[in-house]
């Protein structure tokens, strides 16, 4: 459940703006707000792995798990770096989007960028984290789902024609049909 929530607010976060940007052009000014998914595209696409790697943990017994929550750890590390980069360079992201609005490719002339990328980093180390915590952890609800028990049960003892149960069951199908056949019931 956690994992699923910060994958989701990493996907919400990677559509808000990202970064805002002001430039010049020789017939007006423009401002641009450029959102995570177009700052560091693969952001949205990471915060979807997280999501769908969240789903499949139910789904998956022990080593299924491990399975899935490389992934996700990974996806984590990869929404937090990409969301780094744009924090460290906003200006690429910017020129690009002025450039897309205007239709002139020149330098802006402010770039600032918004709380979100900061954000976005942070809950891609918290996945990173929970990830290799749940890797780390207990047995799952998928690992109860397929946890074979140590022994199965015993079948269940048949009573004889006098009505004594200490007649063992029969042990195959066909047993049992035969059972059927001479009146007794094989369950009983």
């Amino acid at each position: 459940a956690v994992l699923l929530a910060l994958g989701g607010l990493a996907a919400a976060a990677s559509a808000a703006t990202w970064v805002r940007a002001q430039g010049r052009t020789a017939l007006a000014d423009a401002v641009v707000r450029v959102p995570g998914t177009q700052a560091a595209p693969g952001v949205g696409a990471a915060a979807l792995v997280v999501i769908a790697g969240a789903l499949a943990l139910s789904l998956v017994g022990r080593i299924g798990r491990l399975a899935v929550l490389v992934p996700v750890g990974l996806a984590g590390a990869t929404v937090g770096v990409l969301a780094g980069r744009v924090i460290a360079a906003p200006g690429p992201a910017a020129r690009r989007a002025l450039a897309e609005a205007t239709g002139v490719a020149g330098t802006p002339q402010s770039v600032g960028v918004t709380p979100l990328p900061w954000f976005a980093a942070l809950l891609g180390l918290a996945v990173a984290v929970v990830a290799v915590l749940a890797a780390r952890g207990g047995p799952s609800a998928g690992d109860r789902r397929h946890r074979r028990d140590a022994a199965p049960p015993a079948p269940p003892g048949r009573r004889d024609g006098a009505g004594n149960s200490d007649v063992a069951a029969p042990d195959d199908e066909r047993a049992a049909w035969d059972a059927l056949s001479r009146g007794e019931d094989p369950t009983a």
